[in-house]
């Protein structure tokens, strides 16, 4: 999927070759964890297609970046035209990612944060400096385009792609509910009805939501109004 990605820090700018511009990514599994199911020190993912080239891991800012194979595309940000959707094809190596997109519904809606450095303000370079950084990029996971054994690719928008919001200002993606099972927005305080799955269960510890147009239709009918308003441009 990529080259090479071992590097050697460049203490002297002036040089022919400069200084490596080091990729790094973010992952936030809390920005959209409807279930408050992730534990604080689980909460970031922490990933670059870097290795030092003694084979040492990417620290920055006493933060190990775990090296996944990746192919980043489409990261231009222009001020005219239509805005970027750039995609990132991760490495499923072990399946990771599969799990995670099995366990938080395809990733839709996180966060992810791009961040860029020079190898010299690394923690193992020659002038370690975790402010010494372009400023970070915030993305949002559109849609899973594809995902396979071998790779799994995201597609993903701008804090400024109003595509898919609505009033008042709340992520709103199409076929995926926002609100907290039985919580305040959600509205349900029946019985256990189906797992996550929408497959039936009377078993308290079973009865999760599915987040899903027919998960509220298993709990509400389905004709019902919804106390929380509907899904976006959905009704029962």
């Amino acid at each position: 999927m990529a080259d090479d990605r071992t590097f050697r820090d460049s203490a002297d700018l002036q040089g022919l070759s400069g200084d490596t511009i080091v990729e790094l990514f973010v992952l936030d599994l809390q920005s959209a964890d409807y279930d408050n199911s992730v534990p604080d020190k689980d909460r970031y993912v922490f990933f670059c297609n870097w290795r030092i080239a003694d084979g040492r891991p990417v620290f920055f800012g006493g933060q190990e970046y775990i090296a996944i194979p990746y192919k980043a595309e489409g990261f231009e940000i222009r001020n005219e035209g239509v805005l970027p959707n750039p995609t990132l094809t991760i490495g499923n190596i072990g399946l990771e990612f599969t799990s995670l997109v099995n366990s938080f519904d395809d990733l839709l809606g996180m966060t992810v944060y791009r961040r860029r450095v020079l190898a010299r303000h690394l923690d193992s370079g020659s002038n370690p400096d975790v402010n010494a950084r372009w400023p970070d990029e915030t993305w949002f996971v559109q849609r899973k385009a594809s995902e396979s054994k071998l790779v799994v690719t995201f597609e993903l928008s701008t804090p400024f792609d109003l595509d898919g919001l609505t009033l008042p200002k709340r992520r709103a993606l199409r076929y995926a509910c926002p609100w907290l099972y039985r919580g305040a927005e959600c509205g349900y305080t029946g019985g256990p009805v189906a797992n996550e799955k929408d497959q039936p269960t009377t078993d308290p510890a079973q009865d999760k939501c599915g987040k899903r147009v027919s998960s509220c239709k298993l709990r509400f009918g389905g004709s019902n109004d919804l106390p929380y308003g509907g899904f976006p441009g959905l009704s029962l």
